[in-house]
């Protein structure tokens, strides 16, 4: 399959379920569909602006977050995001 294969595979509803599924027990609750939602739209954003350190990533994920309101976001539990949305990744062959 190749890398286009591979993205058009991208589901972002199938990202959605695999990360409630596989972040730690800790933050399931915290999260909802929309909230995922709302976390891989603005790390898409930040994809788009070549931001490729996770510290810088997570920071500005952060940062905007709070500028729409959103409090659900910690650096613990966006590095938990982010590692399990990397998961679901490999999982459809991106890496």
């Amino acid at each position: 399959m190749s890398s286009e294969q591979n993205l058009a595979a991208y589901d972002d509803d199938d990202a959605i379920a695999f990360i409630l599924k596989n972040i730690s027990s800790d933050y399931q609750p915290v999260f909802e569909n929309d909230d995922i939602q709302y976390f891989l739209d603005l790390m898409y954003e930040m994809d788009e602006k070549f931001i490729v350190d996770e510290d810088e990533l997570i920071s500005k994920i952060i940062k905007e977050s709070k500028k729409d309101g959103m409090d659900k976001f910690t650096p613990e539990n966006v590095a938990a995001l982010l590692n399990a949305e990397n998961e679901y990744s490999k999982s459809i062959g991106l890496f």
